[in-house]
């Protein structure tokens, strides 16, 4: 059967603009977050100086803990702690995260970054469950307080991996591959998902080990890195990291490695939108 060139042109037309649109999808299904807000670049330094600037007011060590941690994971914890979801997803997750650490990998520390309006109910109890916390000097004004656990990488001799407060990945195969990362030659590490060819670096699931940032780009200091980013909004944090920190550390960075769905992705998607087109162009559209 012959086909016209227009009929051609057409098809792949149509297998183009279903393919973008299936990608839409899958990126909007794989991620919890603002995914083409940062993948956009619309999340981006100040245009006028710098942003907010928040300082550490106090630092506590954990009671009856070994100076020198393995490695220190590090998070931010602000809200509302009357609110339900503060309670249910990232009080009680810091909790388990605490109980994980202490099963997984009894030699490493959480650092936790506390506003202040839950220090006086919240800093003893974390303190005894094994927690540094440093005291934050005000609460955030939206989501900036995100990027507060990311300034451990400045001051810790231990290595450092951000992880969020609810965090479920924590198990004996993360700490595996963190293990691996830590006998490897690479200073930094992230661990790779579905969506890792439009965002790298997911705050949560990236490190460093000690002055590795020092290292590659003397003066680098992180905390003054995130003052110059002034958003409130959701994804912060990691437009931030993959618009700054990613290209910097890309070239010296152990991954983990991809599933064979999550290495072909794009190619599963361009399969999608050659199966729906084919139809399309021999039975509705014969161009004869």
């Amino acid at each position: 059967m012959h086909r016209h060139p227009f009929c051609v042109v057409m098809f792949f037309l149509c297998e183009l603009v279903i393919l973008a649109f299936i990608i839409v999808i899958i990126c909007k299904a794989c991620s919890s977050r603002e995914m083409f807000r940062r993948f956009g670049k619309l999340i981006r330094p100040c245009p006028f100086g710098t942003g907010e600037i928040y300082e550490v007011k106090e630092k506590h060590l954990p009671h009856n803990t070994a100076l020198m941690p393995e490695v220190l994971f590090t998070t931010s914890l602000f809200g509302n702690p009357d609110s339900a979801s503060f309670q249910t997803r990232y009080y009680a997750g810091i909790t388990r995260l605490l109980g994980k650490i202490a099963k997984y990998w009894p030699h490493a520390r959480l650092r936790i970054y506390l506003a202040p309006n839950l220090s006086e109910k919240y800093r003893e109890e974390l303190l005894q469950n094994g927690a540094e916390v440093y005291i934050m000097d005000k609460s955030p004004r939206g989501l900036e307080g995100t990027m507060w656990r990311f300034w451990a990488m400045d001051d810790s001799t231990a290595p450092v991996v951000s992880i969020d407060a609810d965090d479920d990945i924590f198990d004996d195969v993360y700490v595996g591959f963190l293990k691996a990362w830590l006998q490897s030659d690479k200073h930094f590490f992230a661990k790779q998902y579905f969506w890792f060819a439009i965002i790298p670096l997911n705050a949560s699931r990236w490190g460093a080990k000690p002055h590795a940032f020092q290292k590659l780009r003397p003066g680098f200091n992180m905390k003054a890195a995130t003052e110059t980013y002034c958003d409130v909004g959701y994804g912060v944090d990691e437009g931030f990291l993959n618009r700054e920190i990613w290209p910097m550390i890309k070239h010296d960075c152990f991954l983990s490695p991809y599933s064979c769905l999550q290495m072909n992705w794009p190619l599963v998607a361009w399969a999608l939108a050659s199966a729906v087109t084919f139809p399309i162009l021999v039975f509705i559209y014969p161009c004869d």
